[in-house]
């Protein structure tokens, strides 16, 4: 049986520079498959970087908010007018402080705008094994906002976010029994209880 080559023959546009090389089959089966993966591979990875949300480390965030304390201790904290985050008409909280659970549920439709309940930064978003997609919000006199089981999620790390602005939407990413909103509203490294802070929570929760 005679031996079946590819022959490559490479030359410059002038015919200065000329060069050719055989192939057997045997190598081109090997070859053609190693090179298909790598690009395979390089496709993936550039999709993943491109589309995923960015992710910083817990340990990131409370450097920042420890930094911030130490440089602005001696400020007097004023309070925030914060809004309710979830702008559709039918929402209510069904859950409120309770063991682990520092925060509020807000249980609205999946795909309902999450808006930003006060003006401020975005200090993290990314991925929680419990809260799913995740975003924290910096806001001014040590305010922090934390929203979580997003479906998406529409802002980037250190964007400056308008009051009322829509930054996600609600979901039932991480760990959950069905779509809501998992809201806190941190001061002094304390949670505080949204439902105090806005009314428009305290009138819709039915955890009483």
């Amino acid at each position: 049986m005679r031996n079946r080559f590819l022959e490559i023959h490479f030359s410059s546009s002038r015919g200065r520079i000329a060069n050719s090389f055989k192939l057997s089959l045997v190598s081109i089966i090997i070859i053609v498959p190693i090179v298909l993966s790598v690009l395979i591979f390089l496709l993936v990875s550039t999709i993943i970087y491109f589309s995923y949300p960015e992710m910083s480390s817990q340990n990131q965030i409370d450097e920042y908010i420890n930094s911030k304390f130490d440089s602005d201790s001696s400020m007097v904290i004023e309070p925030v007018d914060f809004i309710n985050p979830i702008s559709k008409k039918h929402f209510y909280v069904s859950q409120g402080f309770k063991g682990d659970h520092k925060g509020i549920d807000i249980v609205a439709e999946k795909g309902a705008d999450v808006h930003a309940s006060y003006a401020g930064k975005v200090l993290h978003f990314g991925h929680d094994d419990v809260y799913g997609k995740i975003i924290v919000l910096a806001h001014k006199n040590n305010f922090y906002t934390f929203y979580g089981h997003l479906d998406s999620i529409f802002v980037k790390k250190h964007n400056f976010i308008k009051n009322n602005e829509v930054i996600g939407l609600v979901g039932e990413t991480g760990q959950t029994s069905g779509p809501h909103l998992h809201f806190e509203i941190w001061s002094d490294r304390e949670i505080l209880d949204p439902r105090l802070l806005i009314n428009e929570l305290k009138e819709r929760d039915v955890t009483q």
